[in-house]
């Protein structure tokens, strides 16, 4: 499996299921998987970025 296929096991499922619920879903299936891929990256991101600052002063620090 590679990153974004163990991205999607979470969440995707769910859209499947709601996608074969409704014919108006199933059409933007596509766009709402791309919108959630990219939320979760900006999260991810937003997560990440204070430990990533963190360490990166730390390391400035001990130079």
């Amino acid at each position: 499996m590679n990153k974004l296929e163990l991205t999607l096991m979470g969440w995707a499922p769910l859209v499947d299921v709601i996608a074969s619920a409704s014919v108006a879903i199933a059409a933007v299936k596509v766009w709402i998987l791309l919108a959630g891929v990219l939320a979760q990256g900006a999260a991810a991101a937003y997560i990440g970025w204070p430990l990533y600052e963190s360490k990166r002063t730390d390391l400035g620090k001990h130079n």
